[in-house]
């Protein structure tokens, strides 16, 4: 057998690994490659604002961005912060209102869009304009209801007064 054939069997059985650029370059910020093309509906941390300095190229000073936490549930993989920009902590303003003291455990959807960045088009991370839909929970008016057995109606002091 020639060495072609040899490489050419060789990787026939080799299995190839699926990679993604969140895995090769992690950053510790949320990006639009860590949704994986779906929308995400995140609940927002006891604390889920702050502000961080972010370094320029070209520079001398940082510009300092709002940064917004999120909660993690039990067993779930964290979620990453997400640095915002005007559009998003707008919109966040719009839903949430302006007192940040009220976002604790609200819930957001965020989804990736097509975006003009650094002169290019690229995807970008955008807080949808609407609050995500309740899940539906268990309650009396959605429960099915049994049918109850018809009972005889009663006297009652009431009902005698009538004849």
């Amino acid at each position: 057998m020639n060495r072609t054939a040899m490489y050419r069997n060789k990787r026939k059985f080799t299995v190839m690994a699926k990679v993604s650029v969140s895995e090769a370059f992690p950053s510790k910020w949320l990006a639009s490659s860590d949704l994986d093309g779906e929308e995400i509906v995140a609940t927002l941390a006891n604390d889920p604002l702050d502000y961080q300095d972010f370094k320029q190229q070209g520079k001398e000073t940082p510009d300092r961005k709002p940064v917004l936490y999120f909660r993690c549930p039990r067993g779930a993989k964290p979620l990453k912060p997400m640095v915002l920009n005007k559009i998003n902590f707008t919109t966040l303003i719009d839903l949430l209102g302006e007192e940040t003291d009220e976002w604790a455990g609200q819930q957001i959807t965020i989804g990736a869009d097509w975006v003009e960045a650094f002169g290019k088009r690229t995807l970008g991370l955008r807080i949808r304009p609407e609050l995500p839909k309740p899940t539906p929970t268990v309650t009396n008016s959605t429960q099915r209801s049994r049918p109850q057995p018809e009972t005889e109606p009663t006297d009652t002091a009431d009902d005698a007064e009538l004849f």
